[in-house]
């Protein structure tokens, strides 16, 4: 039996359950049910989570993750790359940018202050 009382058996979990290991809401397992993402059954009226679907889930979550940490870090690299091409056919230009870059960001967080 799950903490929740609910009488899954071991290759499945409950509703509840699901939303814990993932940290999400249960209309979100929900969601994610009905859209096939995770595999489900009902027994006895009850929705029950099949564990290796979360497995499967919890993986892909890590994998998109790590993917996108690696596209920041490749942006990255290519911005400095780029700074460094614009520095080298345009001396001086980056002062004037990074200039501009203050003034706009500057004018943002006083927009901003305005809103509250």
């Amino acid at each position: 039996m799950s903490r929740h009382g609910h009488d899954a058996r071991p290759d499945t979990v409950s509703v509840a359950d699901a939303a814990l290991i993932l940290g999400v809401t249960e209309r979100t397992i929900a969601r994610l049910v009905a859209r096939k993402t995770l595999r489900s059954r009902k027994k006895k009226g009850r929705r029950l989570i099949d564990r290796q679907s979360l497995q499967d889930y919890l993986n892909e979550e890590r994998s998109q993750s790590a993917s996108l940490d690696s596209i920041e870090r490749r942006l990255a690299k290519l911005e400095q790359l780029l700074l460094g091409v614009i520095e080298l056919y345009q001396p001086g230009s980056l002062s004037d940018l990074n200039q501009k870059r203050e003034l706009l960001e500057g004018g943002r967080k006083t927009d901003r202050l305005g809103e509250i």
